[in-house]
């Protein structure tokens, strides 16, 4: 679930502005060097702001796509945001020198994919794209979660709860719990920005949006003290890390997954997600439940 942050132009009395980023692209500010062009970085982690302490030098390098969203970026050449900091973490663990290449996510997933890239990050998880090249473990978890505008907060604890609201989804996304209710409406637009424009309009009941993304930035941007998010969410997609077959075997990613286990249940973890501002947005979320018939007209 992608942008340079929400810009809110609200023609309803309390708010101003049109919501205009897309959610699978958060183009943060271009790094020097032209975007079509994409620029080799050196990471040379200071010895001030690196978590992972290393007895030794590292003595191999490894080459990291990022896609310029807000779980994998660059500043001034470091990375930034919670699954580019894990990942140089972790290959840092691993005793690897750690170089970096600001590009598009499709074409770092292809450039993985082929073997021209050694690490790709922030990477959507399926079945398929697991027999192209080796995916970690989910790095976060993002849920699609249903903010109302304040004081108009319901119970959606099962799918039932939603027939006869009006939903506000994303052309080209798959919500699977309740995709296949034929009786629970879906409006769906191009941005998330218009599905939370319409939402403080009035025109919808609840909008779906990314847990850690969409939220992230309309709290960056004051709309969510307009917004309430419901308890349970309506699906979840897996964000990883994928190292390619040519560079890497079974036994480096089995490494890369046990490094990243033991992380995530330390100190460091908590220090990543709390200098990346989503310590209270990377969680687990509970899902709504399919009721058992979806016999409803309106």
């Amino acid at each position: 679930m992608i942008r340079s942050g929400f810009a809110i132009v609200l023609s309803v009395p309390l708010v101003l502005g049109a919501l205009a980023a897309e959610a699978a692209e958060k183009t943060l500010p271009a790094i020097s060097g032209g975007k079509d062009i994409p620029q080799l970085l050196v990471n040379p982690v200071p010895a001030e702001t690196m978590l992972p302490t290393v007895s030794a030098a590292p003595v191999k390098k490894v080459v990291v796509g990022v896609p310029n969203d807000i779980f994998s970026t660059l500043a001034d050449g470091q990375p930034v945001g919670v699954i580019a900091k894990t990942v140089d973490y972790v290959f840092k663990k691993m005793g690897y020198f750690t170089q970096y290449r600001n590009m598009p996510k499709k074409v770092m997933r292809i450039a993985v994919h082929d073997g021209k890239l050694e690490v790709g990050t922030s990477l959507l998880k399926f079945p398929h794209r697991e027999k192209l090249a080796r995916y970690s473990d989910p790095i976060v978890t993002e849920y699609s979660v249903l903010v109302v505008r304040k004081g108009a907060k319901f119970d959606a604890n099962e799918t039932a709860d939603l027939r006869g609201k009006r939903l506000g989804g994303r052309e080209g996304f798959h919500y699977p719990l309740i995709d296949d209710d034929s009786s629970i409406r879906i409006e769906r637009n191009r941005t998330d920005g218009e599905n939370i424009r319409r939402l403080l309009l009035g025109k919808i009941d609840a909008a779906i949006v990314g847990a850690v993304s969409d939220i992230f930035d309309l709290r960056a941007e004051g709309v969510m003290t307009e917004l309430e998010i419901l308890d349970r969410a309506v699906g979840s997609v897996n964000l990883s890390a994928a190292l390619a077959d040519e560079r890497f075997g079974e036994a480096d990613i089995e490494d890369f997954t046990r490094h990243l286990a033991v992380l995530k249940k330390s100190d460091d973890w908590t220090r990543i997600l709390e200098r990346n501002a989503v310590a209270d947005l990377v969680k687990e979320w509970p899902l709504i439940e399919k009721s058992k018939s979806s016999s409803w007209f309106w």
